[in-house]
């Protein structure tokens, strides 16, 4: 990454892959948890993927301090190490969960992929704020050194100021009952998204954290996709 800061994550192949996957995880994960590698392995198999995904910078197994801007510049650095070293050629696709859509949709922006997939993303930081009180405690944010306060709010740039540069094959996935991430936010997001190759999919009985993405019908949607846009 930087003299001094190195990131750490896992590289999981699948001698079936048709493309590589970066997964960009959500809020209070890191690579240790057993839901995060189940989720990964469980993907990689049904989507016929490779996925490449990483601690942040200051969580996890990662070096360095925790830093929004940091975030997204390692964001790039990781496609960029994808691109030359593990992809092999093959169609790179970002999936950002929650506030892993920030890094996955300035990867998009600012790169060549074949598509990103978004699951519970929010529009802005200062819209999704008030609905946290009360349903998270704070220890478990993505960034142990964060507080809900106005430099995450108005931090630059939000997913809806990078929404008008994407251009890529988009698919959002939200749970109808996401009462940490509402589900309009998600929504209000894919609308100003500029690609016109694009859907919105909400899927009936699940909230933020129980929404599984291996599991039907969210493999489904992504399976579609992703035979749609490689």
């Amino acid at each position: 990454s930087e003299p001094g800061v190195t990131l750490r994550g896992i590289f999981l192949q699948n001698p079936s892959a048709k493309r590589t996957i970066i997964y960009f995880y959500g809020n209070g994960e890191k690579l240790i948890n057993h839901d995060i590698r189940t989720t990964l392995d469980s993907l990689a198999e049904k989507l016929n993927a490779n996925f490449v995904s990483f601690d942040y910078r200051g969580y996890g197994f990662s070096d360095g301090d925790a830093s929004l801007a940091a975030l997204l510049t390692d964001a790039i650095k990781i496609y960029d190490t994808v691109k030359t070293n593990w992809s092999a050629g093959q169609p790179i696709y970002v999936y950002g969960r929650s506030i892993g859509a920030g890094p996955a949709m300035f990867v998009a922006s600012e790169r060549k992929c074949a598509g990103m997939i978004l699951q519970s993303p929010p529009a802005s930081a200062s819209e999704v704020i008030p609905t946290w009180t009360g349903i998270m405690p704070w220890y478990e944010s993505i960034f142990v050194s964060l507080r809900p306060d106005s430099s995450l709010a108005n931090f630059k740039p939000q997913t809806s100021d990078l929404a008008g540069k994407i251009s890529v094959p988009t698919l959002i996935i939200h749970g109808s009952k996401d009462n940490f991430i509402l589900p309009k936010f998600g929504k209000k997001l894919f609308d100003s998204i500029a690609t016109s190759n694009k859907s919105f999919v909400v899927i009936p009985g699940v909230g933020h954290w129980d929404l599984i993405p291996y599991r039907s019908p969210t493999i489904d949607s992504i399976q579609s996709f992703l035979s749609r846009t490689n």
